[in-house]
């Protein structure tokens, strides 16, 4: 238990070296600071990256195309590879029984002229088979998605993105109405809104999807598709089609004019690193850290050295060791407790700041998303805070306590 008076006698001791005090405590303050900016900062950047992942299935890959680079089999590189409607129909029948779900799905390379009858806008269009809603989920405001009906009749039907429904239409009901998108008029059948945040959402918010097979007559794709999204019941499965498609068009094995994107095996690489970068960071901040606590031990022995006699006297007059050592400890902690808790304040104060104005001002990046400080990091550095204090206090203070009292009354 603390007394007031030795609070009192802890806050003049400090007074005593206002200069040395100050400059001690800033070292603290600063690591704790440090430490936890750079915890908040590596938590923003992790959502920043994990948001580019939101809504797709974990499990899926993805199949895409490009010029072969290596001659194969009398065919000579540099042959731009299509997936055709036929790759994707042999596909479904051939590893029917590895396939959970699997879709085609194409896009505009550039933003399309979309009308209705109050104004023209462009956006992005996608064209798609029902099971990319599993495959590249969205969250569905009204209406419904695309359907394997619409597909097999190349109904004009569309799914309009949040941001196109303000625009266009003031976010005012839009089901049951048309748009224009080159020469065909679609049905709207359903507004979406993104999984992801910021940038990405954006983006994504400001598409517009039809049926794939309406997409390949609309924009002259013939039978051709730019991706295929599959998810599948084991790790053997994409292995396997991929080898298939690459002999089914003379591709070379090693050639990566047909390859995947692995959204499991992308996700662990992004989730590996920021394992890494958190260690990295605790390191810094804890190092950081420890330099402050360093200087507060250095300023426990200058104190125990110029209040020798002081401590002789007390000894000399029946305090006991323990007293001595108590003294010395509750001014470190108090020192260390009230310069760790200002950084901490002001730390968590920065990284909610940050994330206030993201939010108010909209300046969410697809890099940068939510910086927080959890729960563990915070009872963390309290604990460390605690606890530093104590053990840059502990040596001197032992030491102090084992001063002789006519050793320490000789000092000058």
């Amino acid at each position: 238990m603390i007394t007031k008076d030795e609070i009192i006698e802890i806050t003049e001791t400090l007074k005593k070296n206002k200069s040395r005090t100050l400059l001690t405590a800033f070292g603290v303050f600063w690591g704790i600071f440090m430490l936890l900016l750079l915890l908040g900062s590596g938590d923003g950047l992790e959502k920043g990256v994990t948001n580019m992942f939101k809504g797709f299935d974990i499990n899926s890959f993805h199949i895409y195309s490009d010029k072969t680079k290596i001659p194969y089999k009398g065919v000579k590189d540099n042959r731009k590879i299509r997936i055709t409607n036929e790759d994707l129909d042999i596909i479904k029948k051939k590893f029917k029984k590895n396939i959970k779900y699997i879709g085609a799905r194409s896009y505009t390379y550039n933003a399309t002229l979309v009308q209705n009858n109050r104004q023209n806008e462009k956006y992005e269009i996608y064209g798609v088979e029902s099971d990319i809603f599993y495959i590249r989920n969205v969250k569905l405001n009204a209406g419904r998605y695309i359907n394997k009906l619409d597909n097999n009749r190349s109904r004009l039907v569309a799914v309009i993105g949040s941001k196109v429904k303000k625009e266009l239409y003031n976010n005012k009901n839009t089901i049951g109405k048309f748009i224009q998108i080159n020469n065909s008029f679609y049905k709207i059948i359903g507004v979406f809104k993104s999984l992801k945040e910021g940038e990405e959402a954006n983006e994504q918010n400001k598409t517009i999807i039809i049926p794939h097979t309406s997409f390949q007559k609309n924009f002259n794709r013939k039978n051709t598709m730019d991706n295929i999204g599959i998810v599948a019941t084991n790790n053997k499965t994409e292995r396997q089609i991929l080898s298939f498609l690459k002999e089914r068009h003379k591709v070379h094995p090693d050639d990566e004019a047909i390859y995947t994107w692995n959204t499991r095996e992308e996700f662990s690489k992004y989730t590996g690193l920021f394992k890494a970068i958190r260690m990295f960071m605790w390191i810094i901040g804890i190092g950081t850290l420890l330099s402050g606590i360093v200087g507060v031990s250095n300023i426990m022995v200058i104190n125990i050295k110029e209040r020798t006699k002081e401590i002789g006297i007390r000894k000399a007059i029946g305090a006991k060791p323990f007293s001595i050592i108590k003294m010395i400890i509750l001014e470190s902690v108090f020192l260390t407790s009230i310069s760790g808790y200002l950084g901490l304040s002001f730390g968590l104060l920065l990284i909610e700041g940050v994330n206030y104005s993201l939010n108010l001002f909209d300046l969410k990046s697809g890099f940068f998303l939510n910086p927080e400080i959890n729960l563990f990091v915070v009872i963390s550095a309290i604990l460390t805070l605690l606890l530093s204090g104590f053990f840059a206090a502990y040596l001197p203070a032992k030491k102090a306590a084992m001063i002789r009292p006519i050793e320490a009354l000789r000092e000058n």
